[in-house]
């Protein structure tokens, strides 16, 4: 498959603010951690939800694994 010069600037400019988003992640999960006074390997800055306070983690970890 043939790439069109159209096609190759896509391509680079996704790579490109790829990489620019995850520069900022992890710019902003060191100084999250640092504020926190953790170690910057441990701090999950997800976006995922976080859990009701009502589910117990036994049967929460036996649903998943």
């Amino acid at each position: 498959m043939r790439r069109t010069r159209r096609s190759n600037k896509s391509v680079k400019k996704i790579k490109q603010t790829a990489f620019k988003v995850s520069r900022m992640g992890q710019f902003v999960g060191k100084v999250a951690a640092e504020r926190l006074g953790v170690p910057f390997n441990i701090v999950d800055l997800s976006l995922a939800p976080t859990r009701p306070a009502t589910i117990r983690w036994p049967r929460f970890w036996k649903r998943w694994g």
